[in-house]
């Protein structure tokens, strides 16, 4: 592979990554390496193609510094950057993510390629947004007077240019609402596609209420086992 994928938690969430390491290497396959970044190592064992880190001591402002840190160890070019609640319910085009990090490795001033339909939809038309050409069967658009060109939304990254946008003590949120000014200064640029190679919905995310899990479209024999097996904190509900 031409890219790295890495996923961060914290104590409260790492419980939700044995659902993800189930679903990622369904979806994705485990013949992928993925490096997971948490604070406490959780008490239970992920599948084999995942690499639990654990950073200790975790304050949400210092989610960038960590992040970075790791990234620049990196040999490969780009990054698949993930958050532990992504939870896929489809197959991911893997042959698709390789194209496009490929691309991103051959044009240097792109910051992220968006892996879902956030980019695609960001003018609330697909139809509105701009096509910059075509890459195998990927139509890659681009819609650069936007707001949260920075999205965490799934996606691949550029690393020497995502270590300058993750500046010292901030925190996930202010890396995507206060990045806006460095991707003008550097000149960067972010695309989408119109074909979405990945699906997943977000399990704990915006609109979910507190001690909920959302579980929508996720594979049946999934949920099956992760109530059976007492994956799911006893306090959640699931919606």
């Amino acid at each position: 592979m031409n890219y790295r994928v890495l996923v961060t938690t914290c104590d409260k969430y790492v419980w939700i990554t044995r659902i993800f390491a189930e679903l990622f290497n369904k979806h994705w396959g485990s013949g992928c390496s993925v490096d997971v970044l948490c604070e406490t190592k959780p008490t239970f064992e992920l599948p084999g193609n995942f690499n639990v880190i654990s950073v200790g001591e975790w304050p949400r402002d210092k989610w960038s510094n960590v992040v970075r840190n790791h990234i620049q160890r990196y040999k490969e070019k780009n990054v698949v950057l993930l958050l532990e609640d992504y939870l896929f319910t489809r197959d991911v085009d893997v042959n698709g993510v390789e194209i496009l990090s490929e691309y991103m490795t051959n044009n240097k001033d792109i910051l992220r390629i968006d892996l879902t339909a956030d980019r695609l939809h960001s003018r609330g038309d697909s139809r509105a947004v701009d096509d910059v050409c075509t890459i195998k069967h990927y139509d890659i658009i681009e819609a650069s007077d936007t707001s949260y060109q920075m999205s965490l939304q799934a996606g691949i990254f550029n690393i020497e240019l995502l270590s300058i946008i993750l500046r010292d003590d901030i925190n996930p949120w202010q890396v995507e609402l206060e990045s806006q000014y460095l991707i003008d200064n550097y000149r960067m640029r972010v695309f989408g596609t119109r074909q979405v190679p990945i699906k997943y919905i977000n399990a704990l995310g915006t609109g979910t209420p507190e001690g909920c899990i959302n579980i929508k479209g996720i594979h049946p024999q999934t949920i099956e086992r992760a109530l059976q097996y007492h994956w799911i904190p006893e306090e959640y509900n699931l919606r």
